[in-house]
C-alpha cells in the first residue's frame, strides 16, 4: 500500500487534513442547511392548523383561548405597520410569483429525458 500511494505521490499526512476538513465541513452543512432546511419543508398535513378549526386546535394545546392576529395586528406587532418591509404571503396568500405544480415540472423533466 504504501509503494502504490509514493507511486502516486499521496502525501499521508495532507491526505488526512483534507478528510478531517471534508468531514467538518459535511457536518456543519447538515446541521447549518439540511436540518434547518427540512424543519421548513414539513408537508402541509403535518401542520395543524391545516387540518383543525380553531376549537380543535385550542383543546388539542389545552388553552382557555385561542386566536389569530389579523395581518394589520401581526405588522404592528413587529413594528412594520407603516414600512412594510416583511413578506406576508405565508399568511396572506398573496405570492408576489406564481405557485409551481411540482408534479408539473417532474413530468416536464421526465418528458424531455
Amino acid at each position: 500500500m504504501g509503494q502504490i500511494a509514493q507511486t502516486f505521490g499521496v502525501d499521508w499526512a495532507h491526505l488526512l487534513a483534507q478528510v478531517v476538513s471534508f468531514s467538518i465541513v459535511c457536518a456543519l452543512l447538515y446541521r447549518l442547511a439540511y436540518t434547518p432546511v427540512l424543519a421548513m419543508l414539513a408537508t402541509r398535513s403535518e401542520l395543524i392548523a391545516s387540518n383543525h378549526t380553531t376549537e380543535e386546535i385550542r383543546r388539542f394545546v389545552e388553552a382557555d383561548s385561542l386566536g389569530y392576529l389579523s395581518i394589520g395586528s401581526l405588522r404592528k406587532a413587529v413594528a412594520d405597520d407603516e414600512k412594510h418591509e416583511f413578506c406576508y404571503a405565508c399568511y396572506t396568500g398573496d405570492y408576489p410569483t406564481e405557485l409551481v405544480n411540482i408534479e408539473e415540472l417532474i413530468a416536464a423533466r421526465q418528458k424531455r429525458k
